[in-house]
Formats: structure tokens, C-alpha cells, sequence
């Protein structure tokens, strides 16, 4: 199965983020599916984090229906809806 949300990142992918020069937005992931989603959602913090994990848990529709269905892709969009820090 493909991986479309960041919990299902495979640990090389998770290297490959670690060692890219993009790791600001990027290490966002890393830390969403290094068990903090929840610690984030209990936060009242409305930004780029918690934005993120909308995007997660409500595009996943949108996600498989474009063609960006790798946790590594996944992570960049995450780390540019992030970068925005809009208010949902």
C-alpha cells in the first residue's frame, strides 16, 4: 500500500528528509509521525502544525487521487501547506 500520510513513512524516507537541505518544513513530518500528532492537536497552536495535520487527515482523497503517492512527496506538500501558516 502506498504511503499517504506521514505515518506511514519509511525510515529511509525519513533519512532521505533528515539529510535534505529542505528540513525546515520538512522535519514538520518527521515530527508528526514521531507520535506528536496528538500532543499538537491538545496545543491550542493554529500554525503550519496544525495545518498539517488537517491536510492529513482530510486530503487523503485528494492525495491518492493526484500522482503524489509517496510518504517522501507527502511530506513536501505537507512542509509547503505548512510554510503558509494560514489559519483553517
Amino acid at each position: 500500500m502506498p504511503a499517504y500520510t506521514p505515518d506511514r513513512l519509511k525510515e529511509i524516507d525519513r533519512k532521505k528528509i533528515r539529510q535534505s537541505k529542505m528540513n525546515t518544513g520538512l522535519t514538520l513530518a518527521i515530527r508528526l509521525t514521531d507520535a506528536s500528532r496528538k500532543k499538537i492537536r491538545q496545543s491550542k497552536m493554529n500554525t503550519g502544525l496544525t495545518l498539517a495535520i488537517r491536510l492529513t487527515d482530510a486530503s487523503r482523497k485528494k492525495i491518492r487521487q493526484s500522482k503524489m503517492n509517496t510518504g517522501l512527496t507527502l511530506a513536501i506538500r505537507l512542509a509547503d501547506a505548512g510554510g503558509k501558516r494560514r489559519k483553517v
